[in-house]
């Protein structure tokens, strides 16, 4: 898994993450952990047979959409099979 983070620090009143996470394979669960944060997470989806579930809620997802949760939403990412994906993690 290739993974490159950049910090814009300098942005106030907050602070913005862009992170890619590349070649994210699925080794012996079906989802991963769920969970919450206290900031606004930006799911973007590039490749990868996935699905993502907020609140109990799951949605699809295809090349190109984009998640959203705010602060305190459970959410997590289901892996539908095997394959590996690639996908923009943006926290602010």
């Amino acid at each position: 898994m290739e993974r490159k983070e950049v910090a814009f620090s300098g942005v106030k009143p907050f602070d913005l993450s862009v992170t890619l996470q590349k070649n994210v394979k699925p080794q012996y669960q079906k989802t991963t952990k769920s969970h919450i944060h206290d900031i606004c997470e930006i799911y973007v989806n590039i490749s990868g047979d996935v699905s993502f579930m907020v609140e109990n809620k799951v949605f699809e997802v295809n090349h190109g959409d984009v998640i959203i949760t705010r602060p305190y939403e459970y959410h997590h990412c289901i892996y539908n099979s095997e394959t590996a994906h690639d996908h923009f993690w943006i926290t602010f």
